[in-house]
C-alpha cells in the first residue's frame, strides 16, 4: 500500500510539473509576443517622430524663421531621444 502511495504521488509529482512547464511555455510565448509588440510600437513612434521632425525642419526653411526652428527642434530632438530610450531601454 505504502509503495502503491509513493508511486501515486510520484506520478501527480510528475504531471503538475509537465503541466506547469507548459503553462510556463505559455507565458514566456506571451511575454515574448509582448515585447516584440512593444518594439514594433517604438520603431513605428520613432520614425513617426523622424517625419516631424523632418517636416518641422522643412517647414522652417520655408518660414525663415531660426529662432523658433531652433526651439521646436531642440525640444522635440530632446523629447524624442528621451521617449526613445524609455521605449527601448528595458528591452535590450
Amino acid at each position: 500500500q505504502v509503495l502503491k502511495d509513493s508511486k501515486k504521488l510520484k506520478s501527480m509529482r510528475s504531471n503538475y510539473r509537465n503541466h506547469l512547464d507548459h503553462g510556463l511555455e505559455g507565458h514566456q510565448d506571451a511575454v515574448i509576443a509582448i515585447k516584440q509588440a512593444i518594439i514594433g510600437l517604438n520603431a513605428l513612434v520613432n520614425s513617426l517622430l523622424l517625419y516631424i521632425v523632418k517636416f518641422i525642419k522643412f517647414g522652417c526653411k520655408m518660414l525663415q524663421d531660426l529662432r523658433l526652428c531652433w526651439w521646436l527642434n531642440f525640444f522635440l530632438g530632446d523629447r524624442a531621444a528621451r521617449w526613445s530610450a524609455q521605449l527601448g531601454g528595458g528591452l535590450r
